[in-house]
């Protein structure tokens, strides 16, 4: 089994032509890597890098964006802003890809509060399907009949 090697700095360094990100505690990578051949004072054994908190990028807030291009960031807050009023549209900070994430990524959590808050206020969750073994009709005593 190869021996992997944790990213102990951040750092952005060229790899394969084009500008890759090394997040600390975050990029592993084995022995035989080009970026650990090419920067090895930016990995240590992954055995000695038990002080770094490690994440899985998809925890990281924006991670469902980060295959898009700013074409399509642009495109999906155009999307949501089609039927939002002047006052509720999301404006990025700026025009990079990060700024375009950090817009959708603050526009997800407002959402989901609203969502929350919106689901509590309603009783929502509460009994809305019905228990197993019951039969998903008509309420028991009304008129209701199924349409032949």
């Amino acid at each position: 089994m190869a021996e992997v090697f944790v990213a102990n700095k951040t750092a952005i360094v060229d790899y394969e032509g084009a500008p890759t990100r090394i997040r600390k505690g975050v990029t592993r990578v084995e022995e035989s890597h080009a970026l650990l051949k090419d920067h090895p004072d930016l990995f240590s054994p992954a055995e000695a890098s038990s002080q770094f908190r490690v994440r899985d990028a998809r925890d990281e807030p924006g991670a469902a964006y980060a295959s898009l291009n700013a074409k399509d960031l642009k495109a999906e807050i155009a999307k949501r802003n089609e039927d939002r009023e002047d006052d509720r549209k999301i404006v990025p900070a700026g025009r990079k890809n990060h700024d375009l994430v950090a817009a959708l990524v603050a526009d997800d959590a407002q959402a989901s509060q609203t969502g929350a808050a919106a689901d509590a206020a309603d009783g929502e969750g509460a009994g809305d399907t019905p228990d197993a073994g019951e039969p998903a009709g008509p309420e028991p005593g009304t008129d209701a009949e199924p349409e032949s």
